[in-house]
């Protein structure tokens, strides 16, 4: 049940990342933000450098902070990384729901 309410929230992210932030070139804050900022400068994917971004803080949360913790971390990077991967762009999806909020 955790992991479906992790898997839940990074869907909300990831369609705040592709239909508001990245469209409009805003940044959010820590990793993703850099991930965000590193696919709009380079021709790489946000939802891949956000994985590969968040690889070493993973690693170093599974020694300093234990199995069952950097598990639950990995659900919810792997399944944001995707979700942000898999979006198919839609221009006029993006201009009509960025006017809308």
């Amino acid at each position: 049940m955790k992991n479906l309410i992790v898997i839940v929230g990074s869907l909300i992210i990831a369609f705040a990342f592709n239909f508001f932030l990245v469209p409009h070139e805003i940044l959010s804050s820590g990793v993703s933000g850099i991930a965000i900022l590193l696919g709009l400068i380079t021709p790489f994917d946000t939802g891949l450098l956000n994985f590969i971004l968040n690889l070493p803080l993973l690693v170093l949360g599974y020694f300093k902070l234990g199995k069952r913790i950097t598990m639950n971390t990995l659900v919810c990077v792997i399944s944001l990384s995707v979700f942000c991967t898999s979006y198919l762009h839609n221009p006029s999806q993006t201009i009509y729901c960025s006017h809308l909020y």
